[in-house]
């Protein structure tokens, strides 16, 4: 059972998209990770699944969000420059889903330099973005500030490079 910080008890999934019915077997939450760069959803994937998360990648916006039609993931971790469009033109789509209008969602970027219209649109859909390189310490930071995991609340600090 996984405990969010306020005692309530965190949406179950079994298998990347289904949710747990009562005495569901799996507790593990799922992290989608959109990103167009293999060796980022490799190592995400290697990282968020020994820190016990579930991962699913996909390569650009329109797979992403074609899987995230039935899955209902515990967060999405999400590349501002994807082949086939951006990644806010991606949340524009996906906050446009009733299921996901509160999917908690990192954008991560090596884009220093993000425009500030950029920056306002993409906080005012509730993203929180990130700059690469991340480490795996900063990654399951992130993530877990997502989810809402206790040991994000113990920190007391944000990842390095993050904004809110």
């Amino acid at each position: 059972m996984l405990l969010c910080p306020d005692g309530r008890v965190a949406t179950l999934f079994v298998g990347p998209d289904r949710p747990a019915g009562p005495g569901g077997s799996s507790s593990v939450p799922t992290v989608v990770v959109i990103d167009d760069d293999v060796a980022v959803d490799e190592s995400f994937g290697q990282m968020l699944r020994a820190a016990g998360y579930e991962p699913h990648t996909e390569a650009d916006c329109r797979s992403g969000l074609a899987y995230l039609e039935t899955a209902r993931p515990s967060a999405l971790i999400l590349d501002l420059h994807l082949p086939d469009e951006s990644g806010l033109a991606c949340l524009r789509r996906l906050r446009a889903q009733p299921a996901h209008r509160t999917l908690p969602v990192a954008i991560l970027t090596g884009d220093y330099f993000l425009d500030e219209e950029v920056a306002r649109e993409l906080a005012a859909l509730g993203a929180r973005v990130f700059f690469k390189p991340v480490w795996e310490q900063d990654l399951i930071r992130i993530v877990e500030q997502l989810c809402g995991r206790q040991s994000a609340a113990k920190t007391g600090t944000p990842p390095p490079g993050g904004r809110s």
